[in-house]
């Protein structure tokens, strides 16, 4: 596991973009286990209040000093428009879900100094892993790619 990922996943406040009003969505599987992992985590929605039980808060500004960085599960359009309120709330540690990123996000947060971690599933380090992450985890680390 390399330093950029074991220093994220030890991070305990945690803003949180991507919790969704539908339960089915990945977003609220990805926040309900991450809450029972011991993760303190602030949604940010834009629209809704409160999503199954769960305040939300409407922006980024609004957690920045509660927060050591972000999680963000949406549409990789929506991320780009995330990147710049992160960079000017001071919150530099980001880990993009898949489907979160693009090549523009890429860039677009390399440009902005942001500490970015792509292209994994945070419950394939957040221990304990378990269910279909922990078999993916074995194979990653079999063959060398964790």
């Amino acid at each position: 596991m390399n330093n950029q990922i074991e220093s994220f996943i030890n991070l305990k406040k945690l803003a949180f973009i991507g919790l969704s009003a539908n339960p089915k969505k990945f977003g609220n599987l990805l926040y309900k286990e991450l809450i029972k992992r011991s993760y303190e985590l602030f949604p940010i929605h834009i629209r809704e209040k409160v999503i199954d039980g769960i305040v939300c808060y409407p922006s980024i500004e609004v957690v920045k000093d509660k927060v050591e960085g972000i999680i963000i599960n949406t549409n990789p359009k929506n991320t780009l428009q995330i990147l710049d309120e992160l960079k000017k709330n001071n919150i530099t540690k980001v880990w993009l879900q898949p489907g979160a990123e693009s090549k523009e996000v890429i860039v677009k947060a390399n440009d902005l100094n942001l500490s970015v971690i792509t292209n994994k599933c945070l419950l394939m380090y957040a221990e304990p892993v378990k269910g279909i992450h922990k078999l993916h985890r074995f194979f990653k680390k079999l063959f060398g790619k964790l």
